[in-house]
């Protein structure tokens, strides 16, 4: 019950679209524009600068939104359609979803900016650089649909 109200099936689900569908747009469409390493370096969830470089080894290798195997909806493309730079930069690493081919992913930026996902055996890298401050423990936080919740509205309306 809302101040006396007992929402109805109907506003249940308009407010279950709300936050499945415009939340989770506004906040993407912010966090985009503002730049997906500026945001997430600011929340602390990965580093403001690369923790290494490397170079694509297979440009078969699919390009991920989350490192999941499974979910084949996580695929936006292949790495020699999205990652083009000689040196690439890696900005953390995980372990958490196995990839099967590989022992853990690398957290890339592709040619758009933003930070993606690809198994680490596609991109040739010194793996003693990996360390567990670097580790994304929680790559769930970088899912572009992932939940919306009430701390994405500090980012909607400016909040701290």
């Amino acid at each position: 019950m809302i101040n006396g109200f007992e929402p109805t099936l109907a506003g249940q689900l308009w407010t279950q679209f709300y936050t499945d569908n415009t939340g989770q747009f506004l906040r993407n469409a912010a966090i985009l524009m503002n730049g997906m390493l500026t945001y997430y370096s600011e929340k602390e969830i990965v580093p403001a600068v690369n923790i290494a470089l490397g170079t694509l080894t297979d440009n078969g290798a699919n390009v991920r939104l989350m490192p999941l195997v499974s979910n084949t909806n996580t695929i936006i493309g292949t790495a020699g359609d999205l990652i083009l730079a000689n040196s690439i930069p890696i900005y953390g690493w995980s372990d958490v979803y196995p990839s099967g081919a590989s022992p853990y992913w690398l957290l890339v930026t592709d040619m758009r900016d933003r930070l993606v996902w690809i198994t680490s055996g596609a991109i040739d890298h010194n793996s003693s650089t990996l360390t567990q401050q670097n580790r994304i423990s929680n790559p769930d936080s970088l899912f572009p649909i992932r939940s919306f919740d009430s701390s994405d509205l500090d980012l909607l309306i400016g909040g701290n």
